[in-house]
């Protein structure tokens, strides 16, 4: 199976993705839904998820989960490396 390392900003991108669904919903849900998205990274570096190229960045990959996308490329050594965890409606290239 393929390593997943997640950039310090996507580490940060998790934490306010938890922060603000605890708030707005509750902390059951903020659990639920960061547990889809470490699902769907699992899923990656499984091959059992289907991602798209990105037109962002040369060499990025996108994958939709929930109300986000997941932005990560691949290094020399095969690990999958998650850039940035971003809301649908977020202006992509500003913050990649």
């Amino acid at each position: 199976m393929t390593d997943i390392i997640f950039s310090p900003a996507a580490q940060t991108d998790i934490d306010k993705i938890w922060d603000y669904t605890a708030t707005s919903w509750n902390v059951d849900q903020a659990e639920r839904y960061i547990q889809d998205i470490r699902d769907a990274c699992q899923d990656l570096a499984e091959g059992t998820r289907m991602s798209r190229p990105s037109d962002i960045r040369k060499g990025y990959r996108k994958v939709s989960v929930g109300s986000h996308f997941l932005y990560f490329q691949s290094n020399d050594a095969g690990q999958i490396i998650i850039v940035r965890i971003l809301h649908q409606r977020m202006d992509v290239a500003k913050h990649l």
